[in-house]
């Protein structure tokens, strides 16, 4: 399945290309017609085509198993979406970590 925030990812990308359809699937190899399949977020499975974006805007994938906060942290300034989505998570983990302190004592 896929994520909000790997679909917010290709949103940003796609945005930030600023290439029509056509143009970009040309220079990843892939249909217009799937660019705006992921466009209109009809596509589930975006690992390849977010490492394809991300070439074309010269960024550099973040590696296996790991991810590079500084990214995230540049995409939740651009995404509203993302940005509520880290905040929760954040405040989720901050919760979950004082449960754990209490039950220690």
């Amino acid at each position: 399945m896929t994520s909000r925030i790997d679909q917010e990812r290709v949103q940003l990308l796609l945005k930030r290309v600023g290439l029509n359809d056509r143009a970009i699937g040309a220079k990843i190899g892939a249909h217009q017609t799937t660019i705006w399949r992921l466009r209109n977020r009809k596509i589930q499975k975006l690992g390849k085509y977010i490492a394809a974006l991300e070439g074309l805007c010269g960024g550099n994938p973040a590696p296996k198993g790991g991810f590079d906060a500084d990214r995230l942290a540049a995409l939740a300034n651009e995404s509203p979406a993302l940005r509520a989505i880290l905040v929760s998570l954040t405040e989720f983990m901050q919760e979950d970590a004082t449960a754990l302190r209490a039950d220690v004592k």
